[in-house]
């Protein structure tokens, strides 16, 4: 898979996803608090997926055509999944907590506290060499 189009695709995901999940938590939560802690949680991730993307593609304006660098297939679809997974992972709890399946906001908590971390982590690792590489 091409290198650029992986990066499109997955740069997309984490920033909408992410930002979705942020702005939403005001409107899943019933209280403002519990959605600023929630919040709280989910940024530092956040916040290092765009610093990674938004640094890579600063660095890239002024590039017109860039090289064209194939990846391995697998490391592609995996970094693809990964970006999906947690994506999901992050808005479906708190949609599950909204629809009353989580029982309490500590509950949610921990549970986005763990998807991000787990598999955030995996992810991020996989973000930093694919928006690192040149």
């Amino acid at each position: 898979m091409d290198q650029s189009t992986v990066r499109a695709i997955v740069g997309w995901i984490l920033l909408l996803s992410h930002l979705v999940a942020i702005f939403s938590a005001p409107f899943f939560l019933i209280s403002f608090n519990d959605a600023m802690d929630l919040i709280l949680i989910l940024c530092p991730l956040t916040g290092a997926f765009v610093l990674i993307i938004v640094q890579h593609y600063a660095e890239a304006i002024a590039t017109a055509n860039p090289p064209r660098i194939m990846l391995n297939k697998n490391a592609a679809i995996m970094t693809i999944f990964l970006c999906v997974a947690l994506s999901i992972a992050v808005i479906g709890v708190q949609y599950m907590y909204w629809a009353g399946k989580i029982p309490a906001i500590e509950d949610l908590k921990r549970a986005v506290g763990i998807i991000d971390t787990v598999i955030g982590g995996y992810t991020a690792i996989l973000i930093k060499k694919l928006f690192g590489s040149q």
